[in-house]
């Protein structure tokens, strides 16, 4: 249920909504194309997420592949 939440907010533009709501203090994030710029904690990826929400112009979104194992999950969104 919270993966579906956060991919739909995510799809509709509510990228802050669902950080907030959903991802868990010492959640650790990363760019494909960069994977030395890793941000660990709520905190730093606040800051990030924060920047880019501002920042881009939103288009809507597709999300591709959905992989859950456990309490982990990934996806491929564009």
């Amino acid at each position: 249920k919270n993966l579906n939440t956060l991919l739909e907010g995510l799809a509709t533009g509510r990228l802050m909504e669902v950080f907030e709501a959903l991802y868990a203090d010492d959640v650790v994030m990363s760019e494909n194309a960069d994977p030395n710029a890793t941000r660990v904690g709520k905190a730093a990826n606040r800051e990030y997420e924060a920047y880019f929400a501002a920042n881009a112009q939103w288009h809507g979104a597709k999300m591709g592949p959905i992989v859950v194992d456990g309490e982990n999950s990934a996806y491929e969104m564009w």
